[in-house]
């Protein structure tokens, strides 16, 4: 997979910066905005369309970890 390098950036920084390093926090938030669509889990903030656009660089984190 292909991401763009500031994206990645953006990833790892969501990682371990907004999660503490936790997977497990980063799984309860992954599973929440998909379970419920981003939308709905920010309240509105964070659209389906940016959601998929921000989970690329965590699949690709999840796959380097």
């Amino acid at each position: 997979m292909s991401v763009d390098p500031e994206v990645q950036a953006a990833g790892r920084w969501t990682m371990d910066d907004m999660t503490g390093g936790d997977r497990s926090v980063l799984a309860a938030m992954y599973a929440k905005m998909d379970g419920k669509g981003a939308e709905a889990a920010t309240l509105g903030p964070v659209g389906d369309d940016v959601w998929a656009y921000v989970k690329r660089p965590l699949a690709v984190g999840r796959q380097a970890g």
